[in-house]
């Protein structure tokens, strides 16, 4: 049985959280979990951030070097 390791992605590029996202798949695999990455192409308003706060991720990645972005955490 394998348990879930979910992975919230802030992230404006696509294509760098498939590439990543593929080999943390692999390596989460070995070791017992099935991710479930969900990505978002920018970060939530509060009115998301309350509907994600709920989902419970057990990770967030946020891309360092975005543009003038706010992430209200409340």
């Amino acid at each position: 049985m394998r348990l879930d390791y979910k992975i919230l992605w802030v992230e404006d590029v696509a294509d760098w959280v498939d590439a990543c996202a593929g080999e943390l798949e692999t390596h989460m695999f070995s070791r017992g979990f099935e991710l479930k990455v969900s990505h978002l192409g920018q970060a939530p308003n509060d009115e998301e951030m309350q509907e994600l706060v709920l989902d419970q991720y057990h990770l967030i990645l946020m891309d360092y070097n975005r543009e003038k972005t706010k992430l209200a955490l409340k």
